[in-house]
């Protein structure tokens, strides 16, 4: 047996390999292994992990550098039937709103695909309000029904982005969005989001973005407004003893 292993290594006089495609075999495994380390990562959880410990996990929620908030505005909650109005992003104090009536649909929710090629996605956060339950699977299933869904988009959405959802956080129970901006932002939105789809009937576009404009100004006030609450510094201080006993 040992002798019949040592001779398998050596080349066999029928194979019609040779050495220039054996480097070639090579060369494509390790690309293949290569792109499947970048997927690993992009699908852990996206968290600061200091280089002294790479156990040590910073359990506070991140910076805003490292925050994309995210939102979307639409015909009405059926998926199945009512489009998508609009895709917007709020990115280190930029807004960005992607405008079906400008782009149509299916190229408004791409630009927001081509948007995540161009930031470092593994060290990125999308924060939304209740956009679990509504916002990705809204999106998710209207590109199946514009015939556009892909393997790689369903990745993006569902593994490789790293989704924190205030709705989530702040309880789960479903309170207006405008309730917690007006609470902790001290906002009053003249315009509300139920009010969207009768706007976009009207063509009345301006209003719309000027309301888009505002919340995504709320959403990140109120995301700053958290660090200073009792509730999340007693969370943050609990997720760092139980960091210190993972670690140890």
């Amino acid at each position: 047996m040992h002798h019949m292993a040592a001779c398998s290594r050596w080349p066999n006089p029928n194979s019609q390999e040779t050495p220039s495609t054996r480097v070639q075999g090579r060369n494509v495994e390790n690309h293949l292994a290569a792109k499947k380390k970048i997927r690993e990562e992009e699908r852990s959880p996206i968290m600061t992990v200091t280089m002294k410990n790479p156990k040590t996990v910073e359990p506070a929620l991140p910076p805003l550098d490292q925050v994309v908030f995210f939102d979307i505005e639409t015909e009405g909650i059926d998926p199945f039937v009512d489009k998508v109005v609009t895709v917007q992003v709020r990115y280190r104090g930029k807004t960005t709103i992607w405008k079906e009536w400008e782009l149509g649909e299916a190229k408004c929710i791409q630009a927001f695909f081509d948007f995540l090629e161009t930031i470092y996605r593994k060290e990125t956060s999308f924060v939304g309000y209740n956009l679990l339950k509504f916002d990705v699977s809204f999106i998710d299933e209207r590109l199946r029904q514009l015939g556009v869904m892909s393997k790689d988009k369903w990745q993006m959405l569902h593994n490789y982005l790293h989704w924190v959802d205030l709705y989530q956080l702040l309880g789960n129970a479903y309170y207006k969005a405008k309730l917690w901006y007006g609470g902790m932002a001290g906002a009053k939105q003249e315009t509300e989001n139920s009010e969207v789809p009768a706007l976009y009937a009207k063509k009345d576009f301006g209003t719309i973005v000027k309301y888009i404009e505002e919340e995504m100004g709320c959403m990140q006030t109120v995301y700053e407004g958290i660090s200073k609450e009792p509730f999340y510094k007693e969370l943050v201080k609990k997720r760092k003893d139980i960091a210190g006993v993972v670690a140890s």
